[in-house]
């Protein structure tokens, strides 16, 4: 039995050469254009490019295989005779063998396409541990750092952080399209959303008040807030005064009066009566007689009054300022003392909207420190970040308030309409299911909430 022979009539070949882009000559070599060189590892390759240089350099392997087959023809057909019908059987089996390639192909070059990163992303981030934190060789970590590089290698992008002062500066970077998303420690609020959109929230947070740790006993801390160069001062006024009144009265009665006679002994006498006056205790025994000295003890008697009530007032008032720092429990209460926060950020918004004079400090660890050295009261910010700093340093001397008084969450920040926003949600709800996110949590915070 023989094999069946096969011709390739020239018109054939042209139809094949048709179907894999590439012309046969006639001793079988290929000419023709070649495929699109595949992008370099540092091109920015768009998708459709991906998919298009995959399926050329698929069609030629066709080629080949369709070259080899050819030739396999010929050789038959150098030892066999040609037979009715033999030469459209082979053509129907070459045809389903290439039909059979081509989906492989594009199955294929689909793969490779998804696999490739499309994308180079410009996020802007600003340091808020323990979000978003820059190490010394310029790498960032923290929470929401490392959730944006899983989300973006979900989604196959590069990503380059740009740093920023202020969340302001952030948000307005992204509203403006000098940068594809935000990433931090961003609250989602009502105006921030009127310039760009947020994703769903990855943490819920909320403003939180630091206050000077109570460590001392109660006459400790007495004598530690009396005992000031200001009530040095004060002290010293009233002394002066009943010094001056004393010698006034000792002068006019000195000549008059028995009691105020006798040189150093008078003059003792009226620094006494001065003083009993200025206490409220002054011995009748002693006043002056003539009428010049009882005005003058009259107008004393009147202005030390005012004087030690003012005087008992500050001191108490001081006393009960600094007491009430420490039992602070809701924001009402910080329009009495003195409050400090950072500008430009939600805590220090919320306090001017609350109409409280808040002292503006430029950074936390900068209102720690006047809060530890007694220039402040309370010290108002997002609670997780407060606590992060305050058990980095201030852990003795400063305490955070258990109770949130105003409650935010925490999302990414995108341009308006952002076609990345539904895939951004998607691959974060992944993420934030897996055992991965309650870890990360619990390394940074020490809790998974």
């Amino acid at each position: 039995m023989g094999y069946p022979r096969v011709e390739f009539a020239q018109h054939g070949r042209v139809r094949l050469e048709k179907t894999v882009s590439f012309i046969v000559s006639g001793d079988g070599s290929r000419v023709g254009r070649a495929p699109p060189a595949p992008p370099s590892a540092g091109d920015s390759v768009s998708p459709h490019r991906a998919f298009i240089c995959t399926i050329a350099r698929m069609r030629v392997e066709i080629g080949r295989i369709v070259h080899l087959i050819a030739r396999i023809c010929r050789s038959w057909n150098a030892r066999t005779a040609p037979r009715p019908g033999h030469r459209l059987g082979w053509a129907l089996v070459l045809y389903f063998v290439l039909l059979g390639l081509l989906p492989a192909a594009s199955g294929s070059a689909a793969a490779q396409s998804a696999a490739q990163p499309h994308q180079r992303l410009i996020v802007a981030t600003k340091e808020a541990p323990p979000f978003a934190m820059r190490a010394e060789n310029g790498t960032w970590t923290g929470i929401s750092i490392e959730l944006w590089n899983r989300v973006g290698r979900k989604l196959g992008v590069y990503t380059t952080f740009r740093e920023y002062q202020t969340v302001p500066e952030m948000l307005a970077a992204v509203a403006s399209g000098g940068a594809d998303a935000a990433v931090a420690a961003i609250s989602v609020t009502p105006e921030r959303e009127k310039t760009v959109d947020f994703t769903q929230p990855f943490y819920d947070s909320g403003l939180s008040i630091a206050v000077p740790a109570n460590k001392e006993i109660e006459w400790i801390f007495i004598l530690r807030n009396v005992f000031t160069f200001r009530f040095l001062e004060a002290i010293g006024v009233l002394i002066a005064g009943a010094m001056i009144v004393g010698s006034a009265i000792w002068l006019i009665e000195r000549r008059v009066t028995e009691h105020y006679a006798n040189g150093a002994q008078g003059f003792g006498t009226g620094l006494w009566w001065s003083a009993s006056a200025m206490a409220q205790a002054a011995a009748a025994d002693k006043a002056p007689a003539t009428l010049w000295g009882r005005l003058l003890g009259m107008l004393w008697m009147i202005t030390s009054i005012v004087a030690v009530a003012s005087f008992t007032a500050g001191i108490t008032s001081h006393l009960a300022a600094r007491r009430f720092a420490q039992v602070v429990r809701t924001s009402s209460d910080l329009a009495a003392i003195r409050t400090g926060s950072v500008p430009s950020t939600n805590a220090f918004d919320y306090l001017r909207s609350q109409r409280i004079d808040a002292r503006s400090y430029p950074s936390i660890p900068a209102g720690l420190d006047a809060l530890r050295a007694g220039k402040l009261d309370a010290f108002v910010y997002d609670r997780p970040i407060l606590e992060w700093n305050v058990h980095k340093g201030y852990i003795d001397d400063i305490q955070v308030l258990d109770k949130l008084f105003v409650h935010d969450n925490y999302a990414i920040a995108l341009p308006k309409g952002s076609a990345l926003r539904i895939k951004i949600d998607v691959a974060m709800g992944e993420e934030m299911r897996d055992v991965w996110w309650q870890d990360l949590l619990v390394q940074y915070l020490g809790s998974g909430e």
